[in-house]
């Protein structure tokens, strides 16, 4: 699966909202403001990336990481800082 993600590239806007998401618990108005889009272009990132099955519906207008989607954002941050040092 791993190998998988590596060929995935995500637009920094998916990217940030990844990070976020990993980060902590965030709305839809925090996502909003972050990312500088307005709320029917936030819905439009939630979709793609549920189509990646990067994120998953988790309830009423509610979503959270996969497992697949953790793996992608740890990934990032390991070749990150990999290339940091």
């Amino acid at each position: 699966m791993a190998e998988e993600q590596s060929n995935i590239d995500l637009n920094e806007q998916q990217l940030t909202l990844l990070h976020m998401m990993y980060d902590g618990d965030i709305d839809s108005t925090k996502a909003v403001e972050a990312l500088g889009v307005p709320i029917e272009e936030l819905y439009k990132i939630v979709d793609e990336l549920i189509q990646l099955q990067m994120l998953i519906a988790s309830g009423d207008e509610e979503v959270e990481l996969t497992e697949s989607g953790v793996s992608y954002i740890e990934e990032k941050m390991k070749k990150s800082s990999e290339d940091g040092s």
